[in-house]
């Protein structure tokens, strides 16, 4: 009886702290921030996800557009894109959201004071 006590504790811990409440993170994201908007599109097949990854970071008088995307495979709910230039982009699917960071070698797909990290909200599916 301990035993299922202790899963059932441990699931709900880690469903409040970032595990997906989905069984796929397919699924439309976006995030919407006083200086950064955009969207994240996600289709999940076979442990791997296809991904495309579109910002628009708002600086005073200045626009900067983001595009990145490939095909990178799910690791525990993580997935690593390596990209041209050393640019590494992380996303982590968290419940109904996906957390995007990269590390500072972006440039070459946001330009110089483009911005892809936040996090993207998952778009609620109509039933």
């Amino acid at each position: 009886m301990r035993r299922v006590i202790i899963s059932a504790a441990a699931i709900m811990i880690v469903t409040a702290f970032g595990g997906c409440a989905y069984a796929s993170v397919s699924g439309n994201y976006y995030i919407d921030e006083p200086f950064l908007g955009g969207q994240l599109k996600v289709v999940e097949r076979g442990g791997r996800i296809n991904f495309a990854l579109y910002t628009v970071t708002k600086l005073t008088a200045q626009i900067h557009v983001g595009e990145i995307g490939g095909t990178v495979p799910l690791t525990n709910h993580v997935a690593v894109f390596p990209g041209e230039q050393g640019c590494v982009l992380k996303i982590r699917c968290a419940a109904s959201r996906a957390i995007v960071g990269r590390g500072s070698t972006c440039h070459y797909y946001i330009g110089s004071n483009g911005n892809f990290d936040g996090i993207y909200y998952r778009e609620k599916v109509k039933s």
